[in-house]
């Protein structure tokens, strides 16, 4: 054999250890930056997920605290309108002059002063009778201001007069906000007006307190409120510390985050005008959770967005909760980070270790013969020490997801890593498997021993196997072998019907069915392995034995996969001077034969 002139040697001497070193450097350090990007947007996707549960939690303590409220209303108005001096007072008062109006007035709020503060002691805090032409007749809360036309300034009272219906709604007022209970009022079959009870929704956010740890606040618009209330009542709100188009009314103490949180709120007041999210989401009225971190504590502000009869959003409930799920995800994604930069430094330094050696071999080989065993020392390397601790890895995960599954406490986003582990860690682990049978049959280095071998126990070892994968996806694996011997070698044969039962049930969708079935011709014995999967078109099939052209394809669920495995099949059934054939299309299943010649008689 000719010998490798030594200026090609010199030339290899020079230009491996550049593209040994550099090379992989420059892959490992763009590994990294892609494992701490991935690590930042899954942290964040997660972060996003558990604000969007506040933000719900918060809509709907709200909704249930709004939908229980009504009964005492409803029960009040009851004994109301059983009352016929009431409503004969609110029937006058629609033809009365001034000064029988006033007198009018007086009368009535003299006849339900008592009523009123039992309302009162319940936290309601308007009593407002109002003449069926929209006027304010009787304010409870405010008895000096009344007569003025609330037509365009209090949809609810026009609503109620004009349809004669009760009306349930969040409406700004003169005074105050509040949710309305706007009730129609009838003396002797003749409709005369309605009367209003609301709550403020400082009441409404102390019920919501009940059944949740948090602290709660409630903003309204600015131009609502200087649009509607009274000159006289705009000293009962200031501005918002969130934004200076929101106003919060000031009788209201401001929440107690101290008690809740463990940070008081003028701390997240000053923090809170940072956050454009924030902000642009109240100014746009988009329910929304955002982050904060105070003095070491995560905590999340949810904003409601509080709707009025024309569904145009005028306010927010504010609800103040500890976030300590984004603490506990930012040590769970720095943890996986973590791992993964040190098993991809270790991967990098073995590969250095494995590209030196392989380096210092090649340094010293002057012949091509000696190459080419330097070559197969490789892959000999590569089985040894990679093979063993990847099926290991496989299996460990495949422990750690099922472990996982029974877990309550274990996060949903930690079953799912585990479950894309095990499946990354199978997959690896096969396709190093059919990398190694194939290097292997392509040096010849494939000990052949054909013998008599029962068809049925070794397919049902296969079963036995993938029985997981096929329960996964409800695959139903069934044979009909019979007592058939096939002449065959063991190993070869196994891998042969492992990988033709693998591949359908990765092409196979969830419910199908696999039946693997044998007869025996003049040639020998046929394998056929079938299944109900989704089928290959005629350039598929054309393909799936050639690695030039890349024919895999995910499977029913997203299965990865390279077509190595067939192409190993196909060596290993040429090894025994048989044929492999197959039958698909889309959508019909497939059928793969797989013909063994009898053995010697």
């Amino acid at each position: 054999m000719s010998r490798i002139p030594e200026a090609m040697v010199l030339h290899a001497r020079h230009r491996i250890p550049g593209f040994g070193v550099w090379g992989p450097a420059a892959a490992y350090c763009s590994a990294i930056v892609v494992i701490a990007v991935t690590m930042i947007l899954g942290y964040r996707s997660q972060v996003d997920l558990r604000l969007q549960e506040r933000t719900r939690e918060a809509a709907v303590a709200y909704e249930s605290v709004i939908s229980t409220l009504a009964a005492a209303p409803e029960l009040f108005f009851a004994q109301l309108v059983r009352d016929t001096d009431v409503t004969r007072i609110v029937r006058d008062a629609n033809t009365a002059d001034n000064e029988q109006f006033s007198r009018l007035n007086r009368e009535l709020f003299a006849r339900l002063d008592h009523e009123y503060a039992v309302l009162a002691a319940q936290d309601f805090r308007q009593l407002h009778f109002h003449t069926r032409d929209n006027r304010s007749f009787v304010r409870f809360h405010r008895p000096d201001r009344y007569g003025d036309d609330l037509t365009e300034a209090r949809p609810t009272v026009r609503i109620t007069n004009e349809t004669q219906r009760p009306t349930y709604a969040f409406e700004e007022g003169r005074i105050y906000s509040g949710f309305r209970y706007v009730f129609p009022l009838v003396h002797a079959d003749e409709h005369v007006g309605t009367v209003e009870i609301s709550m403020s929704y400082q009441a409404i956010i102390s019920r919501m307190q009940v059944s949740r740890a948090a602290a709660f606040d409630f903003i309204v618009r600015r131009e609502v409120v200087e649009d509607l209330v009274f000159d006289g009542e705009l000293a009962n709100y200031e501005a918002s510390c969130f934004s200076e188009l929101f106003l919060r009314e000031s009788a209201f103490a401001q929440p107690d985050t101290g008690r809740v949180l463990g940070v008081e709120f003028e701390c997240i007041a000053a923090d809170a005008p940072r956050s454009r999210r924030l902000v642009s989401d109240l100014e746009q009225a988009v329910a929304t959770s955002v982050p904060f971190r105070i003095d070491g504590v995560d905590i999340a502000v949810s904003a409601i967005p509080i709707r009025n009869i024309s569904g145009d959003a005028v306010a927010f409930i504010l609800g103040y909760t500890r976030f300590d799920e984004a603490r506990n995800l930012r040590w769970l994604f720095s943890l996986i980070g973590l791992s993964m930069a040190l098993l991809s430094g270790l991967a990098f330094v073995l590969f250095l270790r494995v590209s030196r050696a392989h380096e210092r071999e090649l340094r010293l080989s002057r012949d091509l013969k000696y190459t080419m065993q330097e070559k197969d020392r490789f892959f000999s390397i590569v089985s040894h020490d990679l093979r063993g601790p990847m099926g290991s890895l496989a299996n460990l995960a495949e422990i750690l997801h099922d472990e996982l599954k029974d877990i309550i406490e274990v996060p949903l986003n930690a079953r799912e890593i585990a479950e894309v582990i095990a499946e990354g860690a199978a997959n690896s682990s096969q396709l190093l498997s059919d990398l190694l049978d194939w290097s292997r049959s392509q040096r010849g280095d494939m000990h052949y021993a054909p013998e008599e071998l029962s068809l049925h126990g070794l397919v049902q070892d296969q079963f036995a196997l993938l029985r997981n994968a096929a329960a996964s996806k409800s695959i139903t694996l069934s044979q009909d072998t019979q007592s058939e011997t096939v002449f065959a070698d063991d190993y070869m044969l196994r891998t042969v019907v492992r990988n033709l039962l693998s591949n359908a049930i990765k092409f196979t969708p969830d419910g199908g069915r696999i039946h693997v079935r044998s007869r025996r011709s003049a040639a020998g014995v046929v394998v056929t392995v079938e299944d109900t999967g989704i089928g290959m078109s005629e350039a598929q099939r054309n393909s799936i034995f050639d690695l030039t052209v890349k024919s895999s394809t995910k499977g029913t669920r997203a299965e990865a996969g390279t077509g190595l495995g067939l192409k190993v099949c196909q060596e290993f059934v040429q090894a025994h001077g048989g044929t492999i054939d197959v039958e698909s299309e889309p959508g019909t299943g497939t059928q793969i034969h797989v013909l063994f010649p009898n053995g010697p008689t």
